[in-house]
């Protein structure tokens, strides 16, 4: 006889409570409760403007950090961290940004000196860090060098081989048991995996046959390598995986060995509206300890079911309506807490989640501007607040296939749960159906879900995390390296007349700590101490962020691109540098012609300079004897060179580079205004790629270095105050070109994002509107809109127009 159980939602909240009261299940329940209390594990999900980026463009991202257990954004962490690395483990670069209610967005320049090839953008905060690694964000990009002359192609990854013959080699088939193990006479599901040895899936068909070889079971992958069937072993017979083409048997292989007793958890899942949970059982183990069935969804329990299996078959009967959308591990414990078997499931809700463009045209022109509305509604079709970000790409030269790409939605409802590598796990996603959801659960069959140790010791070992405050945190040493302990700190934040002064003590090994808030995360910093010790060194730490880069799968993304050619792209971006360095360059002549005397003095190497590169290492200097003849600086402005009246370099028009950067005794943001020019020592402007790029992407505007005269002529004088850089870079706007100037109508557009925009929030009606400008690119453009709601509701949606040359 077989029991049969209904779940229902009642049930499952009481389980709960009384779950936490008694039996075996008790401790189980605290240790979980303990460890998302204490612990509240993060992840983190980052959109990128396109995934693939010439050297010099610029990546513009979105950072969602969200709570594991619901996807609500976290509120715990307080800065995201970002890296670019190489497929061998080598950080490139590597930016940080600040997170608000979960949110965080910046930008991050490719370096020139990138070869092409493939790199994993990875995000983390210093939570996930401490915590969980495994939760590191990461995803695949192409980089193209265009002074790159090699072949630019990569291998087709998804070439499957589709015909079998007695020659065939290096072939692969691995089979995974439902719940992890044969166990005799109980009935299971088996999956399994065929792959060439350089891990090229394959599409087979076989025979499960016994000693006798009479046939148990036929199988059949799809294209991927992945099928499965049902099967009900016995300990007392030898089982045999046969690979056939036709008549002919190219391979045979032992199946793995039956246990004589054990736990299987079976789950059908052909019921649109049910999920059927049958766990069984052998003889022996009949009417013995009781044994806890307890569901988990992002590492929360959904309900606790105990049975000491009065008869072999149990059988459970869930609404799939009264479950949350997403993995669910089904885990049977015993009565010392030790998992017995599991089975890890997607389970799929039908919502009305939507995200709609009601004026969306199929067809644009070429620098028309485009006005659009989105239109957002949650699970139940009704309008939701929410933030998005948004991308508009030119996907002509790479189209978008939506079964690679990365998105919210199998990121942080699939991927970021499971210990392995999900290949194309959108494609599970996109347009989702019955045979996608089978695939899916064919392929959980062979995975493992990422769960936490929940044991006390560990939990208790992690202290709860909050970053309630910004932090400057540093060492104040001596000339000699010796720790400054006990001096008395003071940073000035803002300018001299109008900014916030804050100040601290030093401790034994003369560290400090400042607490910034939110106001002045983009505020440069003067540190001086009180101690008399003469010069002295700020060690900061902030930029000292731990290499946690694993190389365990980069493998898997060596070949993650299917492009056979990368040659048009290479091409555009090339002529659209070339465009820009002509532009810059036929200013620079027409200049020289209308702006009469320029100053071409040059700066002693030991001259003062807080110029990076080094004292007069400038593309323009203007000396304190030429400054002092000026009266204003109305007149500075008007000789710089390459710079338009908005103080953007010419060169960089149509792009989103940032205006020219003014750096006033190496602080950021300071007023010239109170500045007379009799004061200044010397200002050095700094245009072009040589000069510009150790100032990164602040400085890729152009960069001003304002020196003013010291009060004193004393090596003490001008060593005692330091400059702090801000914690963060002021976020950069995407341009949108207005073409009515005429100097921007007679460049060539040749942007290939053409619009993005990380913060586009609905209100409660659910509607919400950006516009841009299509460039001069004809050709197939994607729009990628994914967001959050405060609910912890995830959206991603892609929606496709054509541009034709405009006429």
């Amino acid at each position: 006889m077989k029991i049969k159980a209904l779940i229902l939602f009642s049930l499952i909240m009481l389980s709960v409570k009384l779950g936490a009261q008694t039996s075996s299940g008790n401790t189980i329940l605290q240790d979980i409760e303990l460890y998302n209390k204490q612990v509240s594990p993060e992840k983190v999900y980052v959109q990128s403007d396109n995934v693939y980026y010439a050297t010099g463009d610029t990546i513009w991202f979105k950072g969602y950090v969200v709570y594991a257990k619901n996807n609500v954004p976290a509120e715990n962490s307080k800065i995201l961290q970002l890296d670019l690395v190489d497929l061998l483990g080598q950080v490139k670069m590597r930016v940080t940004v600040p997170i608000e209610l979960g949110l965080a967005a910046g930008t991050l320049v490719v370096p020139g000196n990138l070869p092409s090839a493939n790199y994993l953008l990875r995000a983390y905060t210093k939570h996930i860090k401490n915590t969980d690694q495994r939760l590191t964000f990461q995803k695949v990009l192409r980089v193209i060098n265009t002074n790159d002359r090699s072949a630019a192609s990569i291998a087709n990854v998804d070439d499957y081989q589709t015909n079998l013959d007695s020659t065939s080699t290096g072939l692969d088939v691995e089979f995974y048991p439902e719940s992890g193990e044969l166990v005799n006479g109980l009935r299971a599901t088996v999956a399994f995996r065929a792959r060439y040895s350089h891990r090229r899936n394959i599409r087979i068909k076989g025979n499960i046959v016994n000693n006798l070889n009479h046939i148990m079971a036929k199988f059949e992958s799809d294209s991927n390598g992945i099928g499965s069937f049902e099967f009900t072993p016995l300990s007392s017979t030898i089982y045999f995986a046969e690979i056939v083409s036709g008549n002919q048997t190219l391979r045979k292989r032992v199946l793995s060995t039956i246990k004589n007793e054990g736990y299987v958890i079976h789950v059908e899942l052909h019921n649109p509206d049910t999920l059927n949970v049958i766990l069984q059982t052998t003889k022996r183990l009949m009417n013995k300890d009781e044994v806890v069935l307890l569901p988990l969804n992002n590492g929360v329990p959904l309900f606790v079911f105990k049975t000491n299996f009065p008869d072999s078959v149990v059988s459970l009967a869930i609404p799939k309506a009264k479950l949350p959308e997403g993995l669910i591990q089904f885990t049977l414990f015993n009565s010392t807490k030790n998992p017995v078997t599991s089975r890890l499931v997607y389970n799929r809700i039908e919502t009305a989640l939507d995200i709609k463009i009601p004026g969306l045209k199929k067809i644009y022109t070429t620098r028309e501007p485009v006005q659009l509305e989105i239109a957002v509604t949650d699970k139940y079709g009704k309008p939701t607040l929410g933030n998005f970000s948004v991308s508009a790409i030119n996907s002509s030269f790479f189209p978008v296939d939506e079964n690679t790409k990365l998105t919210i939605n199998s990121n942080l409802l699939l991927s970021s749960n499971v210990l392995n590598y999900v290949k194309n796990a959108n494609y599970y996603f996109a347009d989702a159906n019955a045979d996608k959801d089978l695939k899916l659960n064919q392929l959980l069959i062979m995975e493992k879900l990422r769960l936490p140790d929940w044991t006390s010791n560990v939990i208790h070992s992690l202290k709860s995390f909050n970053e309630n405050h910004f932090q400057l945190k540093g060492q104040i040493v001596s000339k000699s390296k010796d720790p400054v302990s006990g001096a008395a700190v003071t940073i000035l934040a803002g300018e001299l007349s109008k900014g916030v002064l804050l100040d601290t003590i030093t401790d034994s090994r003369g560290h400090f700590i400042f607490n910034l808030p939110d106001s002045l995360i983009y505020k440069p910093l003067r540190l001086d101490i009180s101690k008399k010790i003469g010069d002295f060194e700020v060690l900061t730490e902030n930029n000292e962020i731990d290499q946690i880069v694993s190389t365990n799968h980069l493998k898997e993304f060596a070949d993650y691109f299917s492009v056979t050619d990368e040659s048009n792209f290479k091409a555009i971006a090339s002529e659209r540098s070339l465009i820009n360095q002509n532009a810059a360059k036929t200013i620079h002549l027409n200049e020289v012609k209308v702006s009469g005397a320029r100053p071409v003095q040059k700066l002693p190497k030991e001259s003062r300079s807080l110029n990076l590169n080094g004292p007069g290492q400038a593309d323009q200097i203007f000396t304190s004897d030429f400054l002092s003849k000026l009266s204003n600086w109305s007149q500075v402005f008007p000789m710089l060179i390459g710079f338009n009246k908005d103080l953007h370099l010419i060169s960089n028009a149509g792009t989103n580079a940032p205006p020219l950067l003014i750096l006033v005794d190496g602080v950021q943001g300071m007023s010239l205004e109170g500045i007379n020019l009799s004061d200044v020592e010397s200002i050095e402007v700094l245009r072009s790629i040589d000069h510009i790029g150790i100032y990164g992407i602040r400085g890729s505007g152009g960069v001003m270095i304002v020196t003013t005269k010291l009060p004193g002529k004393t090596k003490m004088a001008q060593s005692r105050g330091k400059i702090i850089q801000p914690l963060f870079s002021i976020p950069k706007q995407f341009f949108v070109p207005q073409y009515a100037k005429a100097e921007i109508n007679s460049m060539h557009d040749l942007r290939t994002t053409v619009f993005w925009s990380p913060n586009l929030t609905t209100g409660i009606d659910g509607k919400a509107t950006f516009n841009y400008v299509n460039g001069d690119l004809p050709g197939n453009y994607t729009i990628t809109i994914e967001g959050i709601t405060p609910k912890g509701e995830v959206f991603s949606k892609v929606f496709k127009y054509e541009v034709v040359k405009n006429n």
